[in-house]
């Protein structure tokens, strides 16, 4: 019976994706250059459209670049995890911020609004 060579592959995974928090985010279409903060102030984020281009400098310094594939607006209680959280898949960028009907007696808004962003290259 001949020889069959096996390849042979590290069992060790390879490291994560090294993340690097955004410090900045522009939509110059809507006039929005921001600071970021993990939680932050996207007041006009429902006035973005597909197709808007949205810059992001990350704490390195670097400059991205995100083309608007989606903005929805959900009732807070049927925001989907799926798509805006996932963990896999395409890099791409997620805003979401408070929008719709504000309730003066709670303190809230009634939705979120949520843009989804991939990058261009």
């Amino acid at each position: 019976m001949p020889a069959v060579e096996v390849p042979v592959a590290a069992a060790t995974p390879s490291p994560p994706r090294r993340q690097v928090p955004p410090v900045r985010v522009v939509a110059a279409s809507i006039d929005v250059d921001s600071p970021q903060h993990p939680i932050g102030l996207f007041s006009r984020l429902r006035d973005l459209a597909a197709g808007e281009v949205m810059e992001v400098t990350d704490a390195a310094g670097r400059l991205r670049r995100y083309q608007v594939q989606s903005v929805t607006s959900y009732p807070k209680a049927a925001l989907p995890s799926d798509r805006p959280f996932a963990r896999s898949g395409t890099r791409g960028l997620v805003l979401i911020a408070c929008g719709g009907q504000f309730d003066s007696r709670t303190g809230r808004y009634a939705d979120n609004v949520v843009a989804i962003a991939t990058p261009i290259t």
